[in-house]
């Protein structure tokens, strides 16, 4: 009975410890953001996203990171996150800044057929998305 309270016990606290770190990670990151490190702020981002992929801070940091990418001109790996946020997160309370976010690339990149395509979606998925 003891050593099952022990291992209950040491549950607990890992799985305390864990929130609290990726909770860190993603403020070290947001901060690093906000301050125009975004290489770093990428890094930081990414462990957040390894350590807790079924978490909320995962989903912001694939966002941020997205962001990063696009601040630096890297529009391409700035799809890709925005992409793979569509993608592994089809609940996520994102995804219309993620399709808003692609409609803007591609706007700037002159792609008007993904434009559209994705401004129907946005709308239609989104009506009251302003």
């Amino acid at each position: 009975m003891k050593f099952k309270l022990l291992v209950l016990s040491l549950l607990l606290l890992s799985a305390s410890l864990f929130s609290s770190n990726y909770s860190e990670s993603f403020k070290i990151a947001e901060k690093m953001y906000n301050d125009g490190l975004y290489d770093e702020s990428i890094s930081e981002f990414s462990k957040v996203v390894q350590n807790a992929p079924t978490s909320f801070e995962a989903e912001k940091s694939i966002i941020y990171i997205g962001q990063s990418y696009e601040n630096e001109g890297k529009y391409l790996k700035a799809i890709k996150y925005y992409q793979q946020l569509l993608d592994g997160y089809p609940s996520s309370l994102l995804r219309d800044k993620a399709i808003y976010k692609l409609i803007n690339i591609y706007y700037q990149r002159e792609d008007f057929s993904k434009v559209i395509k994705l401004s129907r979606n946005l709308f239609k998925s989104y009506p009251k998305t302003k």
